[in-house]
């Protein structure tokens, strides 16, 4: 199954590796993970862009 998983995130510092990793630890994984910012002023960006095979930040 194609499976595409679209977050969005406004200052999610303290929940978005949590997040990313238990969708990208699923046992069937998404195909994309896009991350919606809508204008995050904590280090949630950063935490994303760490994250290969995650697109959007």
């Amino acid at each position: 199954m194609d499976v595409a998983v679209i977050i969005t995130l406004f200052n999610g510092e303290k929940w978005i590796r949590q997040t990313l990793e238990s969708v990208l630890s699923q046992e069937d994984p998404p195909s994309e993970v896009v991350v919606v910012d809508d204008g995050s002023e904590d280090n949630s960006p950063e935490i994303v862009r760490a994250f290969s095979g995650v697109t959007g930040v």
